[in-house]
Order: structure tokens, then sequence, then C-alpha cells
């Protein structure tokens, strides 16, 4: 829900996120591929590797300034410049959804197990390659939603 502020009293409406004041948001979405997921006591962890999906003008210009040409595929790039990993702890209750092609392009639901045996080249189920969107709480994954990509 979003409240609306005056910012400094001179009558400027500004929308904030409900909660404390001036802090982050309570769920961040992050952008970014998988680099593994394995089991750790009830749960598991995730290396992560996060990016940001430009697209548009921003992602024809970055393409411009790096390539030299303005052709962006599907109008999106993703821009991933130092591959970090960071670890998160994921719940096996965690909400997944993978892309599968199957008789069409359609979502999935999956397990955690599920995704990790795919990661882990034991299952072929779908394409884990293709990024992903992750809602996190503080160190801990909630939900994680595949990106489909051509």
């Amino acid at each position: 829900m979003l409240a609306f502020l005056l910012v400094l009293g001179l009558g400027i409406p500004v929308a904030a996120a409900a909660g404390p004041p001036f802090g982050p948001p309570r769920e961040p979405v992050l952008f970014g591929h998988i680099a593994s997921l394995k089991r750790s006591g009830g749960g598991y962890v995730m290396r992560f590797d996060p990016a940001i999906l430009l697209s548009g003008t921003t992602a024809t210009n970055y393409a411009f300034a790096t390539t030299g040409s303005r052709d962006v595929p599907n109008d999106n790039l993703i821009f991933d410049p130092d591959h970090t990993l960071l670890d998160y702890r994921v719940p096996a209750s965690a909400h997944v959804t993978v892309v599968v092609n199957r008789n069409g392009i359609r979502a999935v639901r999956v397990s955690v197990a599920t995704l990790a045996r795919v990661l882990a080249g034991t299952v072929k189920t779908f394409e884990p390659k293709n990024p992903f969107w992750i809602v996190v709480r503080g160190d801990t994954v909630l939900e994680l939603d595949q990106q489909y990509t051509s």
C-alpha cells in the first residue's frame, strides 16, 4: 500500500512504501542467474549472480557504447559486468516458477528440490540457464520466477 507524504511541508506529493521511513523495501526483487543451488540442513544455499535487465533506449545506448551496434534482439540486454556470486538461503518451501516449452511456452510451478536437480544437471525439465527474478528478505529467498528468453 502506498502512502503519500508532503516533502518538507512544500505540498509536493511523494509516493513512499508503507513501513519504516527511509529504509529499504521489505522484500527487494533481484534479477540474475543461479550459479548453484545445494542442499544445506532443512533448506538450500543458492549462489546467485545479480545482473540488470536493460530494455528500450537504455539497452540500445548501452549496446552502441560497448559494441558500436544499436542492435538489441528482443529489445532487452542483460548487463552483468562483474559476475559476483552472492549466497542466499532458500527454504525448501520457497515458491518457484520456471518456463517450460511443452506444447507451447508456459510457466510451471516446481519444488526447490526439482530446481536444484535441474541446476545440477541430473534432471532435464526446463532450461536452467535462463535468468530468474528472486524476492528476498534479508539473506533468504522467498520466491524464484524464471524469465523467459528466446
